[in-house]
């Protein structure tokens, strides 16, 4: 993970545990799935989706409990568990390009689906108090095509993940493993 001593100080406070914009909207599509919130954070977003949904948040600063795995996102992948979806709200901006591979590999490998939003590319922070990746979406769009996976849901702009003043550009995907496997497209998807 990029920043491990940036996230270490950061959880060492107070966040909020309202779900994000993300687990909202995709709460929607997930009632009843296997899930795995990668890069969990403080759980605030593996909080909300498990009312409805088997849900393991996974992150090396998880706080305690039952839902919860507190290491690394790679140890936890290599036991190889079983899912339907790999939840990853802001998380690719935050690992290398290696370990995204290896989560798209496992998701294909696994038959998983992939809900993934991530800073975008074309956003230009004001204030960058740590290292981040930010996202090309149609690279991303593409490395999901490439692979395999059926791409169900694509966005890339404003307007999806407000907080505070900030309206970063996202890019939101959903991707499905194959078409044998495809949940309902969301609510005007665009693909």
């Amino acid at each position: 993970m990029m920043n491990e001593q940036y996230w270490r100080d950061y959880y060492a406070t107070p966040h909020t545990l309202e779900p994000s914009p993300f687990a909202r909207w995709a709460g929607e599509q997930l009632r009843g799935k296997k899930i795995l919130d990668l890069g969990c954070g403080n759980g605030r977003d593996t909080n909300y989706l498990r009312c409805e949904n088997d849900v393991i948040g996974v992150d090396l600063f998880a706080p305690a409990g039952e839902w919860f795995r507190r290491q690394s996102i790679e140890s936890f992948l290599a036991t190889d568990p079983d899912a339907d979806v790999a939840y990853c709200r802001f998380l690719f901006q935050a690992i290398d390009g290696y370990l995204q591979s290896a989560i798209i590999n496992w998701a294909w490998r696994k038959q998983v689906a992939l809900y993934i939003e991530a800073r975008s590319s074309f956003d230009r922070p004001k204030i960058i108090n740590h290292d981040r990746r930010l996202i090309n979406g149609k690279a991303l769009l593409h490395e999901l095509l490439f692979k395999g996976f059926y791409v169900t849901y694509y966005r890339e702009g404003r307007g999806m993940a407000p907080f505070g003043g900030e309206d970063p550009c996202i890019v939101r995907i959903v991707a499905q493993p194959n078409a044998q496997t495809l949940m309902a497209a969301p609510e005007g998807a665009e693909k």
